[in-house]
């Protein structure tokens, strides 16, 4: 399972420390962090079950930072957000 956090973690230096603290106190547990996104994401994965996510907030918490799961979005394909269902059909474009 994946969890994604967004972080107040903004020096590369403290995402470093971050992680080596998540994956020395949950051993079954793979972070990395996305310090160009606007979020300063933190996405971790666990091999044996759920993402322990209270833990993990706790953790950032003690080293003095902030984290919060970032709720599941679903994009449409292609990646819009209009909804062309109301949009005219295009019947016979290519007729000559």
């Amino acid at each position: 399972m994946i969890e994604v956090f967004k972080t107040n973690v903004r020096e590369p230096i403290f995402a470093y420390i971050l992680v080596d603290q998540i994956h020395q106190r949950f051993a079954d547990h793979k972070a990395n962090f996305d310090l160009e996104d606007c979020d300063r994401i933190l996405r971790v994965k666990c091999t044996t079950g759920p993402v322990q996510s209270s833990g993990l907030i706790a953790l950032l918490q003690e080293s003095g930072f902030k984290a919060e799961i970032l709720p599941d979005e679903i994009i449409p394909i292609g990646g819009f957000s209009r909804d062309w269902t109301s949009q005219p059909q295009w019947t016979g474009c290519l007729q000559r």
